[in-house]
C-alpha cells in the first residue's frame, strides 16, 4: 500500500444555516491510490489511541504510556490508566490510587492527588478529591473550589456542573451563572446548550438556552444534542423509538424527523441511521452516502469510519470507500495519522 494523498481539492462557498454570512472553505477529497503503513503492524502494543499533539497512547499488558508519530516509545508504559495529551499536559494514574499530570517528557508536572482528570481548557481543567469536583490550573493550583457533585470541562467560556442532582453552568472564576435547575445539560456550541427539565435523560423535555441562560428554543424534545455548523439534531417521541431531524438556531426545523438516529454534523456531513444502517446526509437532508453500513461515525480530516460484515474501513466525503472495510479495530484520523487493528497487529496510518 502507498500513502494517502489529496488529489482533488476545490474551492465551495456555503450559507450558514443561521445567517446569511457566507463562509468560504477548502474541501478535500482523499483516494485510495496511495495508502500504506506508517508503522509496520506489530504485535506489541495491545492498543493505539488517536494522535493528540503528536503523541498517542499505547496500551501493553494492562499499562500505558506514549509513543511518536514514528511509533518511537516516547514515555515509558507504565501508567494504570491515562488520558490523551491536551495543551501539553496528559492525565495518569499512576501506581498511587490517584491521578497527576505528566508533560511529554513525562515529568510529573502535577502531584497525584487527584481522583478524577480531564482535558485542559484555557489553562483549566476538571479535578476531584474524594467525592467533590472542582477545577486547577496548569500549576496544579486550585482555582475553582472542589464542591460540586459533577463538573465537565469548559466550552466556549462555561462549564457544567451538577448540584443537588441538577446542573448548571459555572464561569472561569467559578460563579454559578446559570444555576443548576436542569435535569440534564449538555455543553455550549455554537453560544447554545441544549438542557432538559424532567426526572432523567431518557424521560426529560429538551430545549435550549443562551449564556445568559434564556430559552432559546422552547422545550419539546425528547431528545437534543449540541449545534455543529449551524444545526443540531433533535428527537420526539419514543426514547428508544423515536425520529430524528435537525433545526437551525432560530429552533425551525430544516431536515424532516424521519430518521432512526442522527449526529451532528461534521465537514459538511451527519450520521443518519435508517433502519438498522447507517449512511450520511448532507445539510438539505440528501442521502449522499448510501445507508449501508452496520455502523458509522463522523467524518474527520476527509474521512469517516464505516464498519460492514463485522470489519471497519474508511470511506471519503464523496461516498468512495477507500481503505476496505477488513480491520478488527479503527480510529478516526486526527492530526493526519489512525490506528487500525488486524490480525491483532496494529498499525499507524498517515495522510500526505
Amino acid at each position: 500500500m502507498g500513502l494517502f494523498d489529496f488529489l482533488k481539492r476545490k474551492e465551495k462557498v456555503v450559507a450558514n444555516a443561521d445567517t446569511t454570512t457566507q463562509q468560504t472553505y477548502m474541501q478535500q477529497t482523499i483516494t485510495s491510490s496511495m495508502i500504506v503503513w506508517e508503522v509496520e503492524p506489530t504485535l506489541e502494543y495491545d492498543e493505539i489511541g488517536p494522535f493528540c499533539e503528536g503523541l498517542a497512547r499505547v496500551k501493553k499488558e494492562g499499562k500505558y504510556g506514549y509513543v511518536d508519530r514514528v511509533g518511537k516509545d516516547v514515555i515509558p508504559i507504565r501508567y494504570k490508566n491515562a488520558v490523551s495529551f491536551c495543551d501539553e499536559l496528559a492525565g495518569v494514574w499512576e501506581n498511587t490510587k490517584s491521578y497527576g499530570y505528566i508533560d511529554k517528557t513525562g515529568k510529573n508536572i502535577i502531584p497525584f492527588v487527584y481522583n478524577d482528570v480531564g482535558l485542559f481548557n484555557n489553562n483549566l481543567v476538571r479535578a476531584a478529591t474524594g467525592n467533590k469536583y472542582g477545577f486547577i490550573n496548569k500549576k496544579g493550583i486550585m482555582v475553582i473550589p472542589f464542591k460540586f457533585d459533577t463538573v465537565k470541562d469548559f466550552s466556549e467560556g462555561l462549564a457544567i456542573v451538577r448540584m443537588n442532582d441538577k446542573y448548571g453552568f459555572i464561569n472561569d472564576k467559578g460563579k454559578v451563572v446559570i444555576p443548576c435547575q436542569y435535569a440534564n445539560a449538555n455543553n455550549f456550541t455554537e453560544d447554545f446548550a441544549a438542557v432538559s427539565k424532567g426526572s432523567s435523560y431518557s424521560e426529560g423535555i429538551w430545549g435550549y438556552i443562551d449564556k445568559k441562560g434564556k430559552t432559546v428554543i422552547p422545550f419539546e424534545y425528547n431528545l437534543a444534542y449540541e449545534f455543529c455548523e449551524g444545526l443540531a439534531p433533535v428527537m420526539k417521541g419514543c426514547y428508544y423509538a423515536g425520529k430524528y431531524g435537525f433545526i437551525d438556531k432560530r429552533g425551525s426545523l430544516i431536515i424532516p424527523m424521519k430518521y432512526d438516529f442522527a449526529s451532528s454534523f461534521s465537514e459538511g456531513l451527519a450520521v443518519v441511521r435508517i433502519g438498522d444502517k447507517y449512511g450520511y446526509i448532507d445539510k438539505k437532508g440528501e442521502l449522499v452516502i448510501s445507508a449501508i453500513y452496520d455502523s458509522a461515525v463522523s467524518f474527520s480530516e476527509g474521512l469517516a469510519c464505516i464498519k460492514k460484515s463485522n470489519k471497519w474501513g474508511y470511506v471519503n466525503l464523496i461516498g468512495e470507500e477507500i481503505i476496505p472495510c477488513e480491520y478488527i479495530n479503527i480510529t478516526s484520523f486526527n492530526e493526519g495519522f489512525a490506528s487500525v487493528l488486524k490480525n491483532d497487529k496494529w498499525g499507524i496510518l498517515k495522510i500526505k
